[in-house]
């Protein structure tokens, strides 16, 4: 069972790194078909962090990180609120989160702010205060 399971997250880990390379490559032309293919599954990946490993908490992350950088999902103003809702929660769910989930979690919020016009960063007191 534990080998299935890795062959699983290994694939999601794939996943996430072809992701990465179509939006940053190809931008907006990618948008489709990695929402098409790819949101859901991270989506569900994100609702269910507490379960995820070390690895797939990171995929997963830095999955929407990507997603929200290269393409037109940062067009999405409350899409994106609610990923630094999320990416909040994580952060705040366990004092011992290792250094580059939480720098990935910051990372998401530079990438959030950028993309969110001024003033509608809803959650940007609580992620100023996480990233110090």
């Amino acid at each position: 069972m534990k080998d299935d399971l890795a062959k699983v997250s290994k694939v999601g880990s794939q996943t996430m790194e072809l992701t990465g390379q179509l939006v940053e490559i190809f931008k907006n032309r990618a948008f489709t078909t990695v929402r098409d293919n790819a949101l859901g599954y991270f989506a569900k990946q994100l609702e269910a962090y507490k379960e995820l490993t070390e690895d797939e908490l990171l995929d997963t992350l830095c999955f929407f990180c990507d997603y929200v950088e290269n393409t037109d999902a940062n067009k999405d103003f409350a899409s994106i609120n609610q990923l630094a809702v999320k990416f909040n929660e994580i952060g705040n769910s366990d004092e011992d989160l290792p250094d580059f989930i939480m720098q990935t979690i910051c990372y998401g919020f530079g990438v959030f702010a950028y993309n969110l016009p001024n003033g509608e960063f809803k959650c940007m007191k609580q992620a100023v205060e996480m990233c110090r």
